[in-house]
C-alpha cells in the first residue's frame, strides 16, 4: 500500500508585490507547505493579479487582513514592501501574535531594529530578515570550504556586488541609500564569512549619475573594513553594470584561496580564432539568487513550525551590528576619513 507523506502547511500572508514579493509569490505557488491565506497591495491593479494567481483574499492594508484573521487563520507574515514601511508593519505583524519575515532592513535605525526584535522576544515570536546571500547554495559552500580549515588562516576577503539594471531613480531617492541598500547585503557577508566584527571602515564614493548626486548618494562606492585579528576585506559596489548582475566573492588565507563565481546562463564556452565567447552572466537578482530566496522561506516555515527552538540563522546582532556598520560607511565616504566602528 502506498502511502503519502503529507507536510505540514503553513498558512502565510504575503505583503507586498513589487518586485521581490513577486518572486516570494512566484516561488511559493511551488512549495507544498505554504499555502497562502491573503495577499496584502494598495494597488489594486495589482492585488487582484496576486490574489487570482494565489488563490486567496486580497486587502489593500495588513491591518485590513489581521481584522479578519479568525476566519484566514494565518500562521505567519512575510514583508516585502518599500523599506520605509517595514518597522510599523512588523509591529502590526508582532502584536498580532504573528511569527515575521522580512527584507531587510527591519527598520531604518539602530534603536528600532532593537525595539522590533525586543518586542519579537518578549512574545516568543521569530522574526527573520531576509539576507538571502546566506542561503545561496555556493557562497554556504565557500563558507563550509573555510569553517573546515580548507584555506587556512583567512586574511583578506574581496566580494564584487554590481548591480543591474539600474534601478530607478524614483525607488533609489527612497531606498536608504547605496550603503543600506545595497552594501549592507555584503557587509552581512563579510561579518559571516569572517566571523568578527569589524572595528574600523573607509569607504569612498561616487555618484556619476546627476540625478542620484542630486540626492546626496552614490552609485559607485569601494569599502575597506578592518577586523580585530587583522583580516581586511573589500567591497567593490557599482549600480550599474551594462553587462549583467555581477555578484563574486574570493577568499584569500594562509594556505590557499576559495572563489564564487557569477552564474552564466549556461557553461558553454565557444573558442576560435576571433577569441572566447560565453553567455552573459545573470540578469538581476532575481535569476541570481533564486534557490537562495525559496531557501530562506523553507527556514522561515521551519521557524513558524518551531517558533523559539528553531536557531535564527540571521540573528537580532546580525541585523543590528550590519546597520551600524552600513552608518559608519556612509559617513567616512562623506567625510573622507577612515571611521572607527562604535556597537553600543
Amino acid at each position: 500500500m502506498l502511502r503519502v507523506l503529507l507536510l505540514p502547511v503553513a498558512r502565510l500572508i504575503l505583503v507586498g508585490g513589487g518586485r521581490i514579493g513577486t518572486v516570494h509569490l512566484n516561488d511559493m505557488m511551488t512549495m507544498p507547505n505554504v499555502h497562502l491565506v491573503a495577499v496584502v497591495e494598495p494597488v489594486e491593479k495589482r492585488r487582484k493579479e496576486m490574489a487570482a494567481q494565489a488563490r486567496c483574499h486580497g486587502y489593500g492594508t495588513l491591518q485590513e487582513a489581521l481584522e479578519e484573521r479568525e476566519t484566514l487563520k494565518p500562521e505567519g507574515v512575510m514583508i516585502c514592501t518599500p523599506t520605509a514601511t517595514h518597522f510599523e508593519l512588523v509591529k502590526l505583524s508582532l502584536n498580532a501574535g504573528l511569527p515575521v519575515f522580512c527584507e531587510k532592513p527591519v527598520a531604518q535605525h539602530t534603536h528600532e531594529v532593537d525595539e522590533v526584535y525586543a518586542l519579537a522576544e518578549s512574545k516568543h515570536l521569530p522574526l527573520l530578515c531576509g539576507f538571502q546571500r546566506r542561503f545561496d547554495p555556493s557562497f554556504m559552500k565557500l563558507k563550509k570550504a573555510i569553517t573546515d580549515g580548507h584555506i587556512g588562516q583567512v586574511q583578506i576577503v574581496r566580494t564584487t556586488s554590481r548591480d543591474h539594471p539600474l534601478p530607478s531613480f524614483e525607488f533609489l531617492k527612497t531606498s536608504g541609500g547605496i550603503f543600506h541598500d545595497c552594501c549592507s547585503h555584503d557587509i552581512d557577508v563579510h561579518r559571516w564569512l569572517v566571523g568578527e566584527d569589524p572595528i574600523e571602515v573607509y569607504a569612498v564614493g561616487k555618484a556619476w549619475f546627476p540625478e542620484i548626486e542630486s540626492f546626496n548618494d552614490y552609485d559607485a562606492v569601494v569599502v575597506l573594513l578592518k577586523f580585530p585579528s587583522g583580516i581586511t576585506t573589500t567591497i567593490d559596489l557599482h549600480r550599474n553594470a551594462h553587462y549583467g548582475y555581477d555578484q563574486r566573492i574570493e577568499v584569500m588565507g594562509s594556505k590557499g584561496m576559495v572563489e564564487a563565481h557569477n552564474h552564466p546562463k549556461t557553461s558553454m564556452v565557444l573558442s576560435n580564432d576571433a577569441g572566447v565567447l560565453a553567455d552573459n552572466i545573470s540578469y538581476s537578482f532575481t535569476d541570481r539568487y533564486p534557490e537562495a530566496y525559496k531557501a530562506e522561506v523553507v527556514h522561515f516555515i521551519d521557524l513558524v513550525r518551531g517558533k523559539g527552538r528553531v536557531p535564527l540563522r540571521v540573528t537580532h546582532q546580525d541585523v543590528r551590528k550590519c546597520g551600524i556598520i552600513a552608518d559608519a560607511c556612509d559617513k567616512s565616504a562623506h567625510e573622507g576619513k577612515p571611521i572607527a566602528i562604535q556597537y553600543d
